[in-house]
């Protein structure tokens, strides 16, 4: 076996190659041997070693359909299949079963549409041309989907993580980003090194506890706005690189010491672009 034929079968998933238009000639039924293979990626290791992820859904899939991301094959019901002109598709349609779909699918009510799509490793420059979110060691899921949705909503285009962070491709985070993820420029940097070369006259701040009411705060057009973890906050190393602590305010008498992260960051980049966008 030469070193190209044992590349192809190592590749795995990435053996395809775009398929004619004609009619028919990207779809057939899904074979026991390719579900095997495919069920293979419920496995974070097995996705990871193949720089792989799964959309699942018509509208995660329809954004995803106007990205730049490569879509590697669809598994999808009979039913979506003929309601849809899949033969303009320059990738692999599997008609699958609603049984099988359900096995494959990572969520409790399965969709019928189930995709294979690339990762892409994101080497867009980050420019300080507006406001940008650092996560610091956010590992909840459904909290990091839910914060790409909100930045992509207020107008943040870049958002750089903490090595620490949940993956961006976890499934949760890609069904609760609802889309976002493909379009929000995302970074993995290590924090300290990271925020110690961001330009003096760019404003680091950081949400604690015991900062500046954020209503009392006058933000900077251009920012860094630092998220610490649900559980720990932001980390020590990182604290002593802010420009400024800020906190939301809390009225009543609750004995909740805290918000929700992503809720946290909501409401700071609601009063942060209110006070900039004008």
């Amino acid at each position: 076996m030469n070193f190209s034929e044992k590349s192809r079968q190592m590749s795995g998933l990435f053996l395809y190659k775009p398929h004619s238009k004609s009619k028919g000639k990207n779809m057939e039924s899904l074979s026991k041997n390719k579900f095997k293979e495919l069920f293979a990626l419920k496995q974070a290791k097995a996705r990871k070693e193949k720089a792989l992820f799964v959309v699942e859904g018509e509208k995660v899939f329809s954004e995803l359909q106007n990205s730049s991301f490569e879509i590697v094959l669809v598994c999808a019901t009979e039913n979506w299949i003929e309601k849809n002109n899949v033969e303009k598709f320059p990738f692999p349609i599997y008609k699958t079963l609603e049984k099988d779909l359900e096995r494959l699918s990572f969520l409790t009510t399965p969709n019928q549409i189930w995709a294979v799509v690339k990762e892409k490793q994101n080497s867009k420059s980050l420019e300080f041309t507006g406001l940008t979110l650092v996560l610091d060691n956010v590992k909840d899921p459904g909290n990091m989907g839910t914060i790409i949705r909100t930045a992509e909503w207020f107008g943040v285009e870049n958002i750089v993580c903490s090595p620490e962070c949940v993956d961006i491709y976890n499934p949760k985070v890609v069904q609760s980003a609802m889309g976002s993820l493909f379009r929000v420029n995302i970074l993995s940097q290590n924090l300290v090194p990271f925020l110690k070369n961001i330009p003096k006259e760019i404003p680091v701040y950081g949400a604690t506890l015991g900062g500046k009411n954020i209503y009392e705060t006058t933000f900077s057009q251009k920012g860094v706005v630092v998220m610490g973890s649900e559980s720990h906050g932001i980390s020590p190393e990182v604290l002593p690189l802010l420009s400024s602590e800020i906190s939301i305010p809390k009225y009543g008498n609750s004995p909740i010491d805290s918000l929700n992260v992503s809720i946290a960051t909501a409401v700071l980049c609601a009063e942060i672009q209110r006070q900039t966008s004008k």
